[in-house]
Protein backbone atom coordinates (compact mmCIF):
# COMPACT_ATOMS: atom_id res chain seq x y z
CA UNK A 1 0.00 0.00 0.00
CA UNK A 2 1.43 3.53 -1.06
CA UNK A 3 1.94 5.90 1.37
CA UNK A 4 -0.42 8.06 -0.71
CA UNK A 5 -3.62 5.87 0.14
CA UNK A 6 -3.05 5.06 2.90
CA UNK A 7 -3.01 8.50 3.96
CA UNK A 8 -6.67 8.66 3.45
CA UNK A 9 -7.35 5.25 5.76
CA UNK A 10 -8.74 7.83 8.59
CA UNK A 11 -11.28 9.46 6.64
CA UNK A 12 -13.06 6.67 4.50
CA UNK A 13 -15.07 3.59 5.13
CA UNK A 14 -13.82 2.14 1.45
CA UNK A 15 -11.73 -1.46 1.68
CA UNK A 16 -10.89 -1.36 -2.18
CA UNK A 17 -7.95 1.25 -1.84
CA UNK A 18 -9.31 4.09 -4.47
CA UNK A 19 -9.59 7.62 -4.48
CA UNK A 20 -12.12 9.96 -5.25
CA UNK A 21 -11.18 13.43 -5.46
CA UNK A 22 -13.98 15.77 -6.94
CA UNK A 23 -12.26 19.17 -8.57
CA UNK A 24 -14.03 22.06 -7.33
CA UNK A 25 -13.62 24.64 -10.32
CA UNK A 26 -13.61 27.89 -7.93
CA UNK A 27 -16.24 31.08 -9.10
CA UNK A 28 -13.37 33.92 -9.65
CA UNK A 29 -16.71 35.90 -8.02
CA UNK A 30 -17.27 34.35 -4.81
CA UNK A 31 -14.19 31.70 -4.62
CA UNK A 32 -14.77 31.27 -1.13
CA UNK A 33 -18.25 30.72 -1.22
CA UNK A 34 -18.03 27.98 -4.29
CA UNK A 35 -14.93 26.27 -2.46
CA UNK A 36 -16.97 25.58 0.89
CA UNK A 37 -20.12 24.60 -0.82
CA UNK A 38 -17.92 22.29 -3.10
CA UNK A 39 -15.89 20.94 -0.14
CA UNK A 40 -19.39 20.17 1.59
CA UNK A 41 -20.81 18.48 -1.31
CA UNK A 42 -17.97 16.15 -2.08
CA UNK A 43 -17.65 15.38 1.69
CA UNK A 44 -21.32 14.79 2.12
CA UNK A 45 -21.42 12.28 -0.43
CA UNK A 46 -18.23 10.70 0.98
CA UNK A 47 -15.69 11.36 -1.15
CA UNK A 48 -11.76 11.33 0.02
CA UNK A 49 -10.95 14.84 -0.17
CA UNK A 50 -11.06 17.33 -3.25
CA UNK A 51 -8.96 19.82 -5.45
CA UNK A 52 -9.62 23.44 -6.04
CA UNK A 53 -8.67 24.69 -9.07
CA UNK A 54 -9.06 28.13 -11.18
CA UNK A 55 -9.36 29.10 -14.61
CA UNK A 56 -9.16 32.65 -14.55
CA UNK A 57 -9.81 35.69 -12.05
CA UNK A 58 -8.23 33.86 -8.93
CA UNK A 59 -4.16 33.94 -8.90
CA UNK A 60 -2.37 30.88 -7.07
CA UNK A 61 -2.26 33.35 -4.13
CA UNK A 62 -6.07 33.65 -3.93
CA UNK A 63 -6.13 29.91 -3.97
CA UNK A 64 -4.03 28.98 -1.59
CA UNK A 65 -5.48 31.67 0.80
CA UNK A 66 -9.34 29.49 0.24
CA UNK A 67 -8.00 26.41 0.61
CA UNK A 68 -6.27 27.60 3.76
CA UNK A 69 -9.16 29.15 5.29
CA UNK A 70 -11.86 26.12 4.16
CA UNK A 71 -9.46 23.39 5.37
CA UNK A 72 -9.84 25.44 8.47
CA UNK A 73 -13.14 25.91 9.20
CA UNK A 74 -14.30 22.57 7.63
CA UNK A 75 -11.93 21.03 10.20
CA UNK A 76 -13.64 23.62 12.86
CA UNK A 77 -17.69 22.90 11.86
CA UNK A 78 -17.10 18.92 11.44
CA UNK A 79 -13.89 17.96 13.59
CA UNK A 80 -12.77 16.12 10.04
CA UNK A 81 -9.27 17.29 8.36
CA UNK A 82 -10.93 16.45 5.20
CA UNK A 83 -7.73 16.52 2.97
CA UNK A 84 -8.10 19.88 -0.26
CA UNK A 85 -5.05 19.89 -2.90
CA UNK A 86 -4.43 22.64 -5.56
CA UNK A 87 -3.57 22.84 -8.84
CA UNK A 88 -2.44 25.97 -9.60
CA UNK A 89 -2.82 26.51 -13.09
CA UNK A 90 -0.75 30.02 -13.18
CA UNK A 91 1.85 28.10 -11.79
CA UNK A 92 1.95 25.25 -14.10
CA UNK A 93 5.23 25.13 -15.76
CA UNK A 94 7.20 25.80 -12.41
CA UNK A 95 5.84 22.98 -10.43
CA UNK A 96 9.35 23.49 -8.30
CA UNK A 97 7.56 27.03 -7.12
CA UNK A 98 4.57 25.09 -5.97
CA UNK A 99 6.01 22.95 -4.03
CA UNK A 100 8.00 26.27 -2.26
CA UNK A 101 4.43 27.91 -1.69
CA UNK A 102 3.30 24.47 -0.63
CA UNK A 103 5.62 24.42 1.98
CA UNK A 104 5.68 27.74 3.10
CA UNK A 105 1.29 27.58 3.52
CA UNK A 106 1.68 24.65 5.73
CA UNK A 107 -1.94 23.66 4.92
CA UNK A 108 -1.10 21.86 1.34
CA UNK A 109 -1.10 18.34 1.76
CA UNK A 110 -1.39 17.94 -2.36
CA UNK A 111 -0.17 19.60 -5.47
CA UNK A 112 -1.39 18.70 -8.93
CA UNK A 113 0.45 19.90 -12.09
CA UNK A 114 -0.80 19.62 -15.69
CA UNK A 115 2.92 19.68 -16.68
CA UNK A 116 5.37 16.85 -15.67
CA UNK A 117 8.24 19.26 -14.71
CA UNK A 118 11.78 19.16 -14.15
CA UNK A 119 12.77 15.84 -11.95
CA UNK A 120 15.96 17.21 -10.87
CA UNK A 121 14.58 20.72 -9.45
CA UNK A 122 11.49 19.13 -8.19
CA UNK A 123 13.79 16.44 -5.86
CA UNK A 124 15.63 19.74 -5.07
CA UNK A 125 13.09 21.92 -3.90
CA UNK A 126 11.67 18.95 -1.86
CA UNK A 127 15.21 18.56 0.17
CA UNK A 128 15.31 22.26 0.23
CA UNK A 129 11.90 22.55 1.68
CA UNK A 130 11.14 19.46 3.73
CA UNK A 131 7.63 19.20 2.29
CA UNK A 132 6.12 15.86 2.94
CA UNK A 133 2.96 16.27 1.08
CA UNK A 134 2.09 14.75 -2.58
CA UNK A 135 3.66 16.17 -5.79
CA UNK A 136 0.80 14.45 -8.61
CA UNK A 137 2.33 15.79 -12.05
CA UNK A 138 1.48 14.97 -15.53
CA UNK A 139 1.48 12.04 -17.59
CA UNK A 140 0.75 12.05 -21.22
CA UNK A 141 -1.31 14.52 -19.98
CA UNK A 142 -4.53 16.48 -22.11
CA UNK A 143 -2.95 19.69 -23.65
CA UNK A 144 0.57 18.74 -23.07
CA UNK A 145 2.94 17.25 -25.84
CA UNK A 146 1.40 13.26 -26.99
CA UNK A 147 2.86 10.91 -25.74
CA UNK A 148 2.45 7.64 -27.56
CA UNK A 149 1.85 4.43 -26.50
CA UNK A 150 4.99 3.18 -27.37
CA UNK A 151 6.97 5.99 -25.71
CA UNK A 152 4.48 5.70 -22.70
CA UNK A 153 6.16 2.93 -20.80
CA UNK A 154 9.46 5.20 -20.20
CA UNK A 155 7.47 8.18 -19.79
CA UNK A 156 6.09 6.91 -16.99
CA UNK A 157 9.00 4.90 -15.82
CA UNK A 158 11.32 8.36 -15.67
CA UNK A 159 8.06 10.32 -13.97
CA UNK A 160 7.75 7.61 -11.25
CA UNK A 161 11.27 9.02 -9.58
CA UNK A 162 10.05 12.15 -8.57
CA UNK A 163 6.23 11.80 -8.69
CA UNK A 164 4.07 10.40 -5.91
CA UNK A 165 1.38 9.61 -7.85
CA UNK A 166 0.93 9.62 -11.93
CA UNK A 167 -1.77 12.00 -13.44
CA UNK A 168 -2.50 11.02 -16.99
CA UNK A 169 -5.83 12.07 -18.96
CA UNK A 170 -7.92 11.32 -22.79
CA UNK A 171 -6.90 13.73 -25.13
CA UNK A 172 -9.22 16.91 -23.48
CA UNK A 173 -11.73 17.70 -20.51
CA UNK A 174 -14.55 15.52 -20.14
CA UNK A 175 -12.35 12.90 -22.73
CA UNK A 176 -12.35 9.78 -21.45
CA UNK A 177 -9.05 7.68 -21.23
CA UNK A 178 -8.62 4.85 -23.47
CA UNK A 179 -8.55 2.36 -21.02
CA UNK A 180 -4.90 0.73 -22.87
CA UNK A 181 -3.08 3.96 -21.83
CA UNK A 182 -3.69 3.37 -18.04
CA UNK A 183 -2.68 -0.44 -18.39
CA UNK A 184 0.11 0.45 -20.42
CA UNK A 185 1.14 2.84 -17.34
CA UNK A 186 0.35 0.68 -14.62
CA UNK A 187 2.21 -2.36 -16.05
CA UNK A 188 5.42 0.18 -17.01
CA UNK A 189 5.32 1.11 -12.99
CA UNK A 190 3.99 -2.03 -10.78
CA UNK A 191 1.40 -2.00 -8.34
CA UNK A 192 2.89 0.36 -5.93
CA UNK A 193 3.02 3.43 -7.43
CA UNK A 194 0.00 5.46 -7.76
CA UNK A 195 -1.87 6.27 -11.04
CA UNK A 196 -5.07 8.85 -11.29
CA UNK A 197 -7.15 9.91 -14.03
CA UNK A 198 -8.06 13.27 -14.44
CA UNK A 199 -10.65 13.74 -17.59
CA UNK A 200 -13.94 12.41 -19.20
CA UNK A 201 -14.29 9.68 -16.20
CA UNK A 202 -18.27 9.29 -15.14
CA UNK A 203 -20.63 6.70 -13.99
CA UNK A 204 -20.72 4.53 -17.56
CA UNK A 205 -16.82 4.44 -17.99
CA UNK A 206 -15.34 4.44 -14.17
CA UNK A 207 -15.27 0.27 -14.65
CA UNK A 208 -13.48 0.38 -17.60
CA UNK A 209 -9.91 1.83 -15.90
CA UNK A 210 -10.67 1.17 -12.35
CA UNK A 211 -8.46 -2.22 -12.28
CA UNK A 212 -5.65 -0.12 -13.57
CA UNK A 213 -6.40 3.44 -11.48
CA UNK A 214 -6.02 3.92 -7.87
CA UNK A 215 -7.22 7.97 -7.76
CA UNK A 216 -10.21 9.21 -9.88
CA UNK A 217 -10.27 12.96 -10.10
CA UNK A 218 -13.61 14.17 -11.76
CA UNK A 219 -15.46 17.43 -12.62
CA UNK A 220 -17.31 17.63 -15.68
CA UNK A 221 -19.60 14.30 -14.90
CA UNK A 222 -20.40 15.37 -11.34
CA UNK A 223 -21.14 19.20 -12.21
CA UNK A 224 -24.56 20.68 -12.44
CA UNK A 225 -25.99 21.12 -15.98
CA UNK A 226 -24.35 24.48 -17.88
CA UNK A 227 -22.90 25.11 -14.55
CA UNK A 228 -19.08 24.72 -14.18
CA UNK A 229 -18.36 25.37 -10.74
CA UNK A 230 -21.26 23.85 -8.34
CA UNK A 231 -20.83 19.98 -7.71
CA UNK A 232 -24.01 18.08 -8.00
CA UNK A 233 -24.81 16.32 -4.98
CA UNK A 234 -26.35 13.00 -6.19
CA UNK A 235 -23.90 12.73 -9.29
CA UNK A 236 -20.98 12.69 -6.84
CA UNK A 237 -22.29 10.16 -4.49
CA UNK A 238 -23.40 7.89 -6.97
CA UNK A 239 -19.47 7.95 -8.52
CA UNK A 240 -18.35 8.00 -4.85
CA UNK A 241 -20.57 4.89 -4.28
CA UNK A 242 -19.40 3.30 -7.38
CA UNK A 243 -15.36 3.80 -6.89
CA UNK A 244 -15.42 2.52 -3.19
CA UNK A 245 -17.75 -0.28 -4.03
CA UNK A 246 -15.92 -1.73 -6.73
CA UNK A 247 -14.36 -5.08 -6.39
CA UNK A 248 -12.15 -6.68 -8.96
Amino acid sequence: MSKFIDSFRNNKDSVNGKIFLPVIHLNPRDGMGSAMDGVRVAADAGADGAFLIAHGGLDYRQVAEIQESVLNRFQRDTGVLFPIGVNWLDLMREPEKMIHEASRIGTVSMIWSDAPGNGEEILQARRDTMWDGFYMGAVGFKYQAHVSNEELPEVARRSSSFMDVLVTSGDGTGIAINPERTKIIREAVGLEKPIAVASGVSISNYGDIIPYVDCFLVATSILFKHDDHRLDAEKTQVLAEAIHGWTP
